[in-house]
């Protein structure tokens, strides 16, 4: 910090702690697409996948899954919910992921 750099008086350490959370986030531009050009909004078991999808519906989210194939399937592997990029916020909130 410079000598003109200064904190606001009301500045708390949550908010201290609120930006690394930011600062360490990942950069939503920088997810995962699928075919459909919807961004990665979770990576869960298959076994989740389809309620997951069902309440982003709900909610007005069109989302896409990507399930693995063949052999995978049944041997406790993960899928991939995605959404449209302007979705993204609301359909993190809806599956109460975190930011």
């Amino acid at each position: 910090m410079g000598p003109n750099d200064h904190l606001p008086e009301d500045f708390a350490f949550d908010d201290f702690l609120a930006a690394l959370d930011h600062v360490d986030a990942a950069d939503d531009v920088d997810l995962p697409t699928d075919w459909d050009g919807c961004y990665l909004v979770a990576t869960m078991p298959v076994t989740e996948i389809a309620a997951a999808v069902s309440k982003l519906e709900q909610a007005g989210i069109q989302a896409h899954s990507e399930l693995p194939e063949g052999d995978e399937i049944g041997r406790g592997e993960t899928g991939s919910v995605f959404v449209p990029f302007a979705d993204l916020g609301r359909a993190r909130e809806v599956l109460r992921l975190e930011a």
